[in-house]
């Protein structure tokens, strides 16, 4: 175990990223890499060592096909600091657990008023030290739901509601404890989804060169070889990112009469078929010039406008 991995909350000069002991140092033979394994000083220099560590194993993995690898994993470090700020390394430092979810929460009723209180977390493997910018998490069980094709019925529309408003009651108690800056994190992550790529890029069980290079690639062709501060914050535009090509609109008259067919938005049978690809890009186009449209409404603009082309 890294001396001083862990430390109660507290304001310690430097912090760890990951767990205590974080597998991601130690699988598939990482272990005898020699690489800096923290604590470390901003959640930068942890992607940084985690892109040496991968070049490191893969050079004596896979040696003949590492040029196009190394020079993706060199560009990404290159461009680390168009992606972090020094606003997401700020204090308060503080016990992050990791795995917090509804499974880990221990709860009794009281068998005098009924009242169910919280008496105990569990598994706390994957514990650190992290920042606000760790901290400021929406829990599992309130997070927003990335299903952006499902139409969803009665319930489930009262579910996404509640949680909703769960998010809106929790934003507002992280500003009370915490400040103004921890509402602009929350509101930063759910708008800005690259720290997240690179979390899942990294933190996996990377067990070949082909994994590897897939979400390298992945995470260019969403955010382009310069990491430009593209945000997306719509889970359909992020799904299609790379399909999404340019298209030219209808006139604002149009596309208000479309939408406000209802024969049309219910009965497209009989219309013209139209790719994903291209339903997406109208879908961006739309929503860049900000019209608030579902993805199904999006889709009936896309048909009216493959019809009138064919």
């Amino acid at each position: 175990m890294a001396k001083n991995n862990y430390t109660s909350c507290g304001t310690m000069p430097t912090y760890q990223i990951g767990p205590i002991v974080d597998s991601v140092f130690y699988i598939e033979g990482r272990d005898v890499i020699s690489s800096n394994k923290g604590p470390f000083s901003s959640l930068r220099e942890f992607f940084y060592a985690l892109i040496q560590k991968e070049m490191s194993f893969f050079k004596i993995q896979e040696p003949d096909k590492l040029e196009s690898l190394i020079k993706n994993l060199d560009l990404l470090q290159l461009r680390l600091s168009n992606i972090f700020d020094e606003s997401i390394d700020q204090k308060p430092f503080v016990l992050i657990h990791g795995d917090f979810n509804a499974q880990n929460i221990l709860v009794k009723r009281s068998s005098v008023n009924n009242e169910i209180k919280i008496v105990g977390i569990i598994d706390w493997e994957f514990s650190r030290t992290g920042t606000l910018w760790n901290l400021c998490e929406y829990p599992i069980w309130i997070q927003e739901d990335k299903e952006p094709f499902d139409d969803l019925n009665d319930v489930e529309l009262q579910e996404k509601f509640e949680k909703q408003k769960l998010r809106e009651f929790f934003h507002d108690e992280m500003v009370t404890k915490f400040g103004n800056r921890s509402g602009q994190i929350l509101k930063m992550k759910e708008r800005d989804l690259r720290i997240e790529k690179l979390e899942t890029m990294f933190t996996c069980m990377i067990h070949g060169f082909p994994m590897l290079h897939c979400l390298l690639s992945s995470f260019f062709s969403h955010y382009g070889t310069e990491v430009a501060n593209i945000y997306f914050g719509d889970p359909i535009i992020d799904l299609f990112w790379g399909d999404i090509i340019k298209v030219q609109i209808p006139s604002k008259e149009t596309i208000m009469h479309l939408l406000s067919d209802d024969e049309l938005l219910l009965n497209r049978k009989k219309s013209p078929f139209a790719p994903f690809r291209y339903i997406a890009s109208v879908y961006y186009e739309l929503k860049s010039n900000g019209y608030k449209i579902s993805w199904k409404q999006a889709s009936t603009i896309a048909i009216y406008m493959r019809k009138n082309t064919e």
